[in-house]
């Protein structure tokens, strides 16, 4: 897959869904719903079910990829807005799990971001 800034940005929130194998209904929604107010026009089923049948390899390249592209890609504030929307993600679906948690403070310290901006 050819990488640019709207396909890494629902490849990165397709990947925090997946992270308890499993993408949710709730979860689909509030990507659908960071993409529509983003104007961003990829083909989301397309990238879910790519996550979905490649989660323990290719998939995880293209996760750190993205981030390394968005990283780039991205201003301080646009970052802000992803790791909110990330984290209303992994709210989404009624259970957090611990892994989504160090996944998300991960991704912030990546990006040098304080995660108090985003909670």
């Amino acid at each position: 897959m050819d990488m640019d800034k709207d396909t890494a940005v629902i490849h990165l929130l397709t990947n925090f869904a997946y992270i308890d194998y499993h993408i949710a209904q709730e979860e689909v929604e509030v990507i659908k719903k960071y993409a529509s107010k983003k104007g961003i026009n990829v083909d989301i089923d397309s990238i879910i079910e790519f996550a979905e049948k490649n989660a323990n390899d290719e998939e995880l390249k293209f996760y750190a990829d993205s981030i390394n592209f968005l990283n780039q890609n991205l201003t301080e504030d646009e970052k802000i807005e992803l790791l909110k929307a990330a984290d209303e993600l992994i709210k989404s679906d009624g259970a957090v799990l611990k892994g989504e948690e160090v996944k998300l403070e991960m991704l912030s310290k990546n990006w040098g971001i304080d995660l108090k901006k985003i909670k």
